[in-house]
């Protein structure tokens, strides 16, 4: 059945993030590159993923976590707040040719491309905008305010008329493949590491390469 409506996830599926990020955001941040701030970071992303799950996202909300789950940032008089808003400047990401083609090619035969994300929309607007896609997307949801896809409350993100029409696309089986699922819209998986899925969250689709979307929508 063709879908009209392409639901994007944008972290790890439309960009992804470089293998020196750590290194990238340390230099921004004029602080030494260690294993433990890399360790620090990693685990605050596990946190924000579980913490924050049943909570609606607020810049504030986020920052206090940051400050609690890397107290390496105190030694250096760095502020959960202070580390948020460079982390948001920060060049960590790039685009993949397959990326810009695909929305080209969607955009072109008539499917509307969305965004759902669950990172600020002032990063993710002027990120879409620096990689010059944004012209592809016709709306940006965005989680300021919002609980994450991988919360159950997460439905009232995005006002689903007819599901038949709408398709999630995302690398993460626990947030944008659980989205999908809590919605009842179908999912493509975007498994690029070819990694075997050990949940009871079973995508409708899935990929190795974006191009091959191609064949399931």
């Amino acid at each position: 059945m063709k879908k009209r409506v392409l639901v994007w996830d944008l972290d790890g599926t439309l960009w992804q993030h470089k293998k020196d990020q750590i290194e990238i955001l340390a230099k921004d941040l004029n602080i030494p590159y260690t294993e433990e701030l890399k360790n620090q970071f990693f685990y605050m992303i596990q946190m924000f993923h579980s913490l924050l799950l049943d909570k609606r996202l607020t810049k504030d909300l986020v920052s206090s976590m940051i400050s609690d789950t890397m107290p390496i940032l105190r030694k250096y008089g760095i502020s959960g707040n202070q580390f948020l808003d460079i982390w948001n400047k920060s060049d960590c990401n790039y685009l993949t040719e397959d990326a810009r083609n695909i929305l080209d090619i969607t955009s072109g035969i008539g499917y509307k491309n969305i965004v759902l994300t669950d990172w600020w929309f002032e990063r993710q607007f002027k990120q879409l905008l620096f990689f010059e896609i944004l012209d592809y997307i016709e709306e940006i949801y965005a989680v300021d305010g919002q609980y994450q896809k991988a919360c159950t409350k997460s439905f009232s993100r995005l006002y689903i008329k007819n599901p038949s029409d709408y398709i999630m696309i995302g690398d993460s089986i626990p947030s944008d493949i659980a989205y999908a699922k809590n919605v009842g819209i179908d999912s493509i998986w975007y498994n690029k590491k070819g990694i075997k899925n050990v949940s009871s969250i079973i995508p409708t689709y899935e990929v190795r390469d974006l191009m091959s979307i191609l064949d399931y929508i």
